[in-house]
């Protein structure tokens, strides 16, 4: 798909002029505890310039028609102030980049964040993390991601080896560096998350050396939460 760059740094020049976008967002239409026109609001008082919302979806979301409504309300109403864009996150469902949205959801959006949250079984179905080892979760979050980028109608990889950073600790170095060598060579986005990422100072510096373009996003799912990723990267003098 193709990307918007207006959103987007490309990673050589990170750590230097950092934009003041907010790419990853949920509202009351998902999980998140606040509305698109507040968090549009909390987000002006940071003096940031775009923003995405990403609101979780599957195949049968009841809302999703409403929401890109809501978008489009807001947008105009705050086009002189912030762009606004529509977006979601949605998860993978094999390891060939099948993602759980329709295309029509896909075709109304202007940003489509590829995301995994539970890891394919090589045998069929889903897995949950905690049914996993360690060892067996890195390796298959890795042939999910690697699918989406080499596979999937995505812009973004969201929150790349996120999960089994959070149920496990450290994903492996070596396999972070090959999903965004694949996502510079594909032109796909990565993105740094403000929640997932605990080691952000070394995805940087893989980015740096790679040049993927690149996403910021706090994941926020209320509004002090806006402007977390800039706050992280500001805390490790980037």
């Amino acid at each position: 798909m193709a990307l918007n760059s207006k959103i987007l740094v490309p990673g050589c020049s990170l750590p230097g002029a950092i934009p003041l976008t907010e790419n990853h967002v949920h509202t009351t239409f998902s999980d998140g505890r606040n509305t698109v026109e507040e968090y549009v609001n909390a987000a002006l008082q940071q003096g940031i310039k775009s923003m995405v919302f990403t609101e979780h979806v599957n195949r049968g979301c009841p809302w999703f028609d409403d929401y890109i409504n809501e978008i489009k309300r807001v947008r105009r109403k705050y086009v002189r102030h912030i762009e606004v864009y529509a977006g979601i996150e949605a998860k993978t469902l094999d390891f060939n980049g099948s993602i759980d949205a329709t295309r029509e959801m896909m075709a109304a959006c202007d940003v489509v964040v590829g995301v995994v949250h539970r890891c394919p079984d090589p045998a069929g179905g889903m897995l949950e993390y905690t049914e996993l080892d360690g060892s067996t979760a890195q390796y298959l979050e890795y042939r999910a991601a690697k699918g989406l980028l080499e596979k999937g109608d995505i812009h973004i990889l969201g929150h790349m080896g996120g999960m089994h950073e959070y149920f496990y600790g450290p994903f492996p170095d070596p396999l972070y560096l090959s999903l965004i060598r694949i996502a510079h060579k594909k032109g796909c986005a990565v993105e740094l998350n403000g929640r997932h990422h605990p080691r952000l100072s070394k995805l940087v510096a893989y980015c740096r050396r790679y040049n993927p373009w690149v996403s910021l996003g706090s994941d926020a799912h209320d509004t002090g939460e806006i402007g977390l990723i800039h706050r992280r990267l500001k805390e490790l003098n980037i």
